[in-house]
């Protein structure tokens, strides 16, 4: 199957009466702006931990320069809205610096900053860190997760997007797939963007890995549910990864070599001060490797690589950046020979290559303290070929191309903030394939012998475009900031399937005491049929509206110390309109031949409850505890041999993940993750019954019997790895080294159960089980200078 969900782009800008709307909302909120943040720190010997008393802080742009006390504490109050960075420098020690810290238009919190300085005669490159390092719950529903915690969390193989599957309301579905599964939705419900721009192909090798270098995040937000008006098409998830810029004062580079992978990184000014770049490479060596042994006759090795590109200017009140992502994964082509099971066979051959570009532009203005403008521009690109020959061809020649286009406009005071956006895009979707009949499928059933379904050529060319206008009004109380509301609407025009969606949101944050704090949120949200060959004109159903889903959200966060966190959380989701198709041969024809092969006849639910508990960095420890609890139900009208309510494949009851980090020396890093979940829905095989094959020559082939769709489970899953990280700095530079024991107990958690052929009038088909990964070491080294 090919999938092509999202927004795509191009567009007329809709409703006249929402333009007048939005600028008659920014015109009711012209209230001055009162500086009210404020930034404080202490400063200390990197070495001995001592405060550092008469260090001078400065404060840019403001120009502002306080000096340190005794204590080594420094503060700057009445801080505006903006972007600035601190310097710090003092008698004998080296200077250090801290970039990127954005006040917001509201905010009226405190800042704290831990800034270590080293002395002289030990120069080295100055780490400075935020403190207390977190997952920030903000802006009501969002999680914010802080690239500090991204950097040592073990058994992600250097994809930061296995490291969100730890987080409370996630769940994978296998150790080597980075997928989500949000609070019971599929892995389409979940929107993934890089800097503000859709990514229609987030994946390498079928979602084994993401795009993202872990090496150039800046920070990353995740919904889980609630999500507001500027995000639509999702109907469980976000996530929004943001990179950073390249360093404006000096050249930089990284070098990493893994057994996942070997990685570059170059960044610098091009202008001091004023343009930045930053260039990054990676890629996968199984393939060379097998080659250089000699092995490449008797497997293929698959691979992966990314290059990116991104150059940034800066001015007082601008920021521009062109930023180019280019990435490919794939099989070379390589020789399958017969096998016992099938001595009969012709020799065949296999190739896969998937390639994936993206092009982005983003233009950010502040007119004043208040109003801010931001509007992206993004050109996607993908490529997919995949060719397999011999008695049972496949064949799948693809290609997609996306514009997308994002204006959202921003009025903010102390106390509220107004966003309106405009949003386009446009699609169009090249397809040749000779496939499996995509028109009958049963969602978690298993196909075999008889049971395996015809296959279709198919070759179209399609194109669907999608406007929206979404407006937020945001309101925090005064008092302390006690409270905060989001209201917001979004409206989104689908001119493939001729509907306009009407989507609005309410989020809620209300503090009960000091320490404890509501969260609340409701919301109606549409997602597109994300499958592009459900709404074909020729192969599928036209005449399909977008899925549906309603969220209702309430929990409860506190600080019980300043050092720990709790968060609870309950959810309720309903699922209408949702698209199905029928189980049985015989009615998917008749449906096909009637058009509607796909209906907008499903619905479901999904409800849960989820704990969350943070240790802040204390002492020498830090880390997390997550334990979430989901059940997810779907129906199908349609059914006729399976149940009518089944228990989907994402149905994940109960998940735990425990991860903690142990700083016990001066460079040394000790992290540890441990993981359970419960068994997944399965369609278990009662049986088996011989039969001659449909197809010529007609062997005589075991066909499986089922039981009841998806009544069966798993097996539970637990999974312990650990990660030692030792860094030696020098002068101007850094050693890292470290490895990750990947399943250290060796655990054989079983993914799928599959069977082999068996001895047909003899011995049935026996199973053959297949795992997640076995214990691995993965070592590393890293140098940056």
């Amino acid at each position: 199957m090919l999938y092509a969900r999202g927004p795509p782009l191009i567009i007329r800008f809709m409703c006249r009466r929402w333009l007048l709307i939005s600028v008659a909302g920014f015109c009711l909120l012209a209230c001055p702006v009162i500086r009210a943040a404020r930034l404080t720190g202490v400063v200390t010997d990197a070495l001995t931990g001592v405060p550092v008393e008469g260090a001078a802080v400065s404060l840019l742009p403001d120009c502002a320069v306080v000096s340190t006390d005794m204590n080594g504490a420094f503060a700057f109050s009445n801080v505006g809205p903006g972007r600035y960075e601190l310097e710090v420098s003092a008698r004998g020690y080296s200077s250090a610096g801290l970039e990127h810290i954005d006040i917001r238009r509201r905010e009226t919190g405190v800042r704290h900053f831990k800034i270590p300085l080293e002395p002289v005669s030990y120069t080295a490159e100055i780490l400075v860190t935020a403190e207390p390092v977190e997952v920030r719950f903000r802006d009501i529903m969002t999680t914010e997760i802080p690239v500090e915690l991204l950097a040592d969390e073990p058994g992600a193989l250097e994809d930061p997007v296995k490291k969100v599957q730890t987080l409370p309301g996630v769940a994978g579905s296998a150790d080597f797939m980075s997928v989500l599964y949000v609070r019971g939705g599929a892995s389409d419900e979940t929107m993934l963007f890089l800097d503000r721009s859709y990514l229609l192909n987030p994946y390498h090798l079928g979602g084994a890995f993401t795009v993202f270098f872990e090496d150039l995040v800046d920070k990353v937000e995740f919904y889980t549910g609630g999500f507001p008006a500027r995000y639509g098409n999702a109907l469980s998830g976000v996530l929004d990864v943001t990179y950073r810029s390249g360093d404006r004062a000096k050249f930089r580079a990284m070098a990493d070599l893994s057994l996942i992978s070997a990685k570059i990184r170059l960044e610098g000014p091009i202008q001091k001060s004023r343009i930045s770049y930053l260039l990054a490479f990676r890629r996968s060596y199984w393939d060379y490797a097998a080659e250089m042994a000699d092995l490449d006759d008797d497997i293929a090795a698959p691979y992966f690589g990314d290059l990116f590109g991104k150059i940034t200017y800066f001015a007082s009140t601008r920021r521009i950046s062109l930023s180019i992502l280019d990435g490919a994964d794939g099989l070379e082509r390589f020789t399958l020979e017969d096998s016992a099971e099938n001595p009969d066979a012709e020799d065949s051959t296999f190739f896969y290559l998937n390639r994936s570009r993206l092009v982005d532009l983003t233009w950010e203005e502040w007119f004043n303290p208040m109003w801010n403008l931001t509007g992206t521009v993004s050109h996607s690109i993908i490529g997919t070929e995949a060719d397999l020959t011999g008695t049972d061809p496949i064949r799948a020649e693809a290609d997609i191309r996306f514009l997308m286009s994002d204006i959202q406009i921003s009025r903010e005071t102390e106390t509220v903030r107004y966003s309106t956006g405009i949003q386009a895009g446009k699609a169009r979707i090249r397809l040749n394939s000779f496939l499996s009949d995509y028109w009958y499928s049963t969602s978690g059933a298993r196909q075999s012998g008889n049971d395996n379904p015809g296959r279709s050529s198919i070759q179209f060319t399609e194109s669907f475009a999608f406007q929206a206008i979404w407006s937020e009004l945001e309101w925090a109380a005064s008092w302390d900031r006690l409270m905060q509301a989001t209201a917001g609407i979004r409206v989104d025009r689908w001119e493939s399937t001729g509907e306009i969606t009407l989507a609005p949101r309410l989020n809620l944050m209300a503090g009960m005491t000091d320490r404890i704090r509501l969260r609340a949120a409701a919301g109606i949200f549409y997602q597109y049929p994300y499958d592009i060959l459900e709404s074909a004109t020729v192969y599928g159903n036209p005449d399909l509206k977008s899925e549906r889903a309603r969220h209702l959200i309430l929990g409860l966060e506190g600080d019980v110390t300043s050092f720990f966190k709790i968060r609870a959380e309950g959810f309720y989701k309903w699922y209408d309109r949702s698209i199905v198709n029928h189980d049985t041969r015989e009615a998917a024809w008749e449906a096909l031949k009637r058009g509607n092969p796909f209906v907008n006849e499903g619905r479901g639910f999904a409800y849960g409850g989820e704990l969350f508990c943070q240790l802040f960095p204390w002492r020498f420890l830090d880390g997390w505890f997550t334990y979430g609890y989901s059940l997810t139900r779907i129906a199908n009208p349609l059914h006729r041999e399976n149940p009518e309510w089944y228990y989907p494949l994402q149905d994940q009851r109960h998940t735990a993940h425990l991860v903690l980090n142990v700083r016990p020396l001066a460079g040394w890093i000790f992290s540890a993750r441990a993981s359970f979940n419960t068994g997944r829905p399965n369609t278990e095989i009662t049986g088996w019954d011989l039969e001659l094959d449909r197809d010529p020559p007609h062997f005589p082939i075991w066909v499986a019997r089922y039981g009841s769709l998806n009544a069966d489970r798993t097996d539970s899953y637990f999974r312990l790895d650990l990660r030692i990280r030792r860094m030696k700095r020098f002068r101007n530079s850094e050693l890292s080294v470290y490895v990750d024991l990947i399943n250290v107990t060796n655990r054989k958690n079983v993914y799928v159960e599959t069977y082999d052929s068996g001895d047909p009038q003899e011995t049935e088909p026996e199973p053959e089980p297949t795992y997640n990964l076995p214990f691995i070491p993965v070592f590393g080294i890293g140098y940056q200078f």
